[in-house]
């Protein structure tokens, strides 16, 4: 498919981002911890941390958005932040970049985004996704998981099936 079939592509240049094919703007390893089940795709992806890296040096800026498209339901955008898990302190770094890529949705360049952002909840997808690297000692059940399912954020979690 070409990059201006691409909803998420078109949505990634209206934002002023350069979306790439599949999952390549995420790291090799980070890009093997993630799957779509049947016939899904990821069509393109972006690497917001490198694109706002010296606009926004001292931001906590969200590292990759990706945009999928399952078979039999619309293209839309899931965002995924490989980060440690190895304390409890780094919970509230985790909210701190998801409040930065929200702020990022609101702007009216980001517009397509957001709306892809939203067709991905409406399709029951987890939206915004801590990927650990390293230790998870994070668990269900503990305060820092009812704090992060508040906001919406989804793990930490090894892996991303979709």
């Amino acid at each position: 498919m070409a990059q201006a079939d691409s909803l998420f592509a078109l949505a990634c240049q209206q934002a002023n981002l350069t979306a790439q094919p599949g999952k390549q703007a995420m790291k090799g390893a980070e890009r093997d911890r993630m799957a779509l089940e049947g016939n899904g795709r990821w069509t393109h992806s972006v690497d917001l941390d490198g694109a706002h890296a010296k606009s926004e040096a001292q931001s906590p800026r969200w590292d990759y958005g990706l945009g999928l498209r399952r078979q039999g339901a619309a293209e839309c955008a899931v965002w995924v932040e490989p980060h440690p898990a190895n304390s409890t302190g780094e919970v509230e770094k985790m909210l701190a970049k998801l409040r930065w890529l929200q702020d990022k949705l609101k702007q009216p360049a980001y517009a397509k985004l957001a709306a892809l952002t939203q067709d991905a909840s409406q399709q029951n997808l987890p939206v915004y996704v801590w990927l650990c690297s390293g230790g998870c000692t994070i668990r269900p059940g503990t305060r820092e998981a009812r704090l992060l399912a508040k906001a919406g954020l989804h793990g930490p979690r090894r892996q991303l099936k979709l």
